[in-house]
């Protein structure tokens, strides 16, 4: 169990740094710099491909309403890779990294299970500037976009300026800090993790 931990803070942490460099990054870049293939690895397309085939019922959820959100997903563009927050109503989050690895398992936590299933609720409101569609294309460097997860099917955004959303430029900026204060709530428990580990 506390290799398993130690595993997943330095997961966490990686993430956590590796997105703020890259953001960083990202914003400074000029728009005519060369486009980098996005690495997909075999296990991210698996993972990924099954949030859009399971159903609530399969893990634990009964829905008052088909309009009702239970499960979010919050993609960055990175260079060369994709990031995919998953969030489910029952509190329970994930983050997938394209080229592969990720952090599972978050919702065992009190905090970010609070956080995950108000980000899901959160979506609710924005479900209006969605689309349903049926395929569903990773975003492109320094994009963002949203897939809402409902009884009715999957609702997609479509893609903005990370730097947009950041600066509050965006009607989606306020659904973009939701999803960061999930982060942020994966990143608090991996630090307590770290302390509490650098004790024993």
């Amino acid at each position: 169990m506390r290799i398993n931990a130690f595993i997943l803070i330095l997961m966490m942490m990686a993430l956590v740094m590796g997105m703020i460099f890259t953001f960083a990054a990202c914003a400074g870049k000029k728009e005519n710099a060369k486009v980098e293939e996005i690495k997909v690895t075999d296990v991210y397309r698996k993972l990924r491909n099954q949030v859009f085939t399971i159903s609530p019922q399969d893990i634990g959820i009964e829905l008052k309403s088909k309009t009702q959100p239970w499960g979010i997903l919050m993609e960055f563009g990175l260079p060369g890779a994709v990031v995919t927050l998953v969030t489910f109503g029952s509190g329970e989050a994930s983050m997938y990294f394209s080229s592969g690895g990720g952090v599972l398992g978050g919702g065992e936590h009190e905090t970010v299970r609070k956080a995950a299933k108000a980000f899901v609720a959160f979506s609710e409101t924005y479900l209006e500037k969605m689309k349903p569609g049926s395929t569903y294309p990773l975003p492109k460097d320094g994009n963002v976009k949203f897939l809402v997860l409902t009884g009715k099917g999957v609702f997609s955004s479509q893609e903005f300026l990370e730097t947009d959303l950041r600066e509050n430029k965006s009607k989606f900026s306020p659904l973009f800090h939701k999803g960061h204060q999930l982060i942020t709530e994966l990143r608090l428990i991996s630090e307590r993790m770290e302390r509490e580990g650098s004790t024993k």
